[in-house]
């Protein structure tokens, strides 16, 4: 059995967290604007680069709080200051991608 720290570190978990991290990200995106422009915002490449950042946020805010313990399942779960840094993030992505669209 490994440690949850041997997991981290052997990245076996990765898939795990990011596929988590994209389905809360997408819940933020999906509350801060309407349908049409969800859908086209989602299965944008920069959706992805938004995911990636909130990834290396996730993996600094994990290493820097010791009461969590590299438990980035957690954090994302349960992390209110990151939840809200993710939902700071959406929006100003959303925002970014309606000024790009509409102008």
């Amino acid at each position: 059995m490994f440690s949850y720290q041997e997991i981290l570190e052997r990245g076996l978990i990765k898939q795990i967290y990011t596929r988590t991290l994209i389905n809360f990200l997408k819940a933020a995106v999906y509350e801060c604007c309407p349908l049409n422009i969800f859908n086209y915002i989602v299965h944008s490449e920069d959706f992805l680069t938004t995911a990636n950042t909130l990834e290396k946020d996730l993996t600094s805010y994990a290493h820097k709080d010791p009461a969590l313990d590299g438990n980035v399942e957690l954090i994302i779960r349960t992390s209110l200051p990151f939840y809200a840094v993710m939902h700071y993030k959406a929006c100003k992505y959303v925002r970014v991608q309606q000024e790009f669209r509409y102008k």
